[in-house]
């Protein structure tokens, strides 16, 4: 399984579905779970960054870990209780 490394290394697999402008996959770092939200770097694709500092906002996915490679953006998120398992 590939692996991405952002503040902590996150390996990720099966695909989960789209959001936005990116992919999003299962992705664990130990024996935590979370969704990896790979955004590839196009025009205007940036703009789904702005969700990394919103902790103070509500009915807002919180963002675990976040960075980029060389040519996508990624942000990682808890998963959602279906996914999870």
């Amino acid at each position: 399984m590939p692996e991405i490394q952002l503040t902590r290394t996150w390996t990720y697999g099966d695909e989960l579905g789209g959001g936005g402008f990116g992919l999003v996959y299962r992705a664990t770092c130990g024996d935590e779970q979370a969704a990896l939200k790979l955004v590839p770097k196009a025009p205007g694709a940036e703009r789904e960054m702005l969700f990394v500092d919103l902790t103070e906002a509500q009915n807002v996915v919180p963002i675990i870990d976040s960075g980029e490679t060389e040519d996508a953006w990624a942000l990682v998120m808890p998963p959602c209780r279906a996914d999870a398992a």
